[in-house]
């Protein structure tokens, strides 16, 4: 969803709402429907849930991990109540590890292409 969004921020010179952004990339997503303009609907969960314009990026990857990752773990009987709280809130906190290392979209620019990550070379392989 990270890329999908990234890749619509480029699209619209950063310039398109970031909400209307991040719905657009929720709903490439398995499982999600859009019943309104403003509405998105987890299956799954029978939820839905509300993104604005202006609703940020974060909010929408938090909301996300609730309904995706907290139905699924939900769904699992065999683990504890406190033990999915505590895998929810470590799936929360990877999330905000990875939306810190995003890259500031003042700093995207259209003739940019993505690169592959790619492993250090030693001095022998150089």
């Amino acid at each position: 969803m990270l890329f999908g969004f990234s890749s619509l921020d480029v699209h619209y010179n950063n310039d398109a709402p970031t909400g209307w952004l991040a719905g657009k990339a929720l709903l490439t997503r398995a499982g999600w429907s859009q019943p309104s303009e403003t509405e998105y609907h987890h299956e799954k969960s029978g939820k839905t849930v509300q993104i604005n314009e202006g609703t940020p990026l974060r909010q929408v990857v938090h909301m996300i991990v609730d309904l995706e990752y907290g139905t699924a773990l939900a769904n699992n009987k065999g683990l504890s109540a406190a033990k999915r709280q505590e895998l929810l809130a470590l799936a929360h906190h990877s999330a905000d590890a990875v939306l810190d290392r995003k890259v500031p979209r003042h700093s995207v620019s259209r003739n940019v292409a993505v690169q592959p990550l790619r492993a250090p070379q030693s001095a022998g392989e150089a």
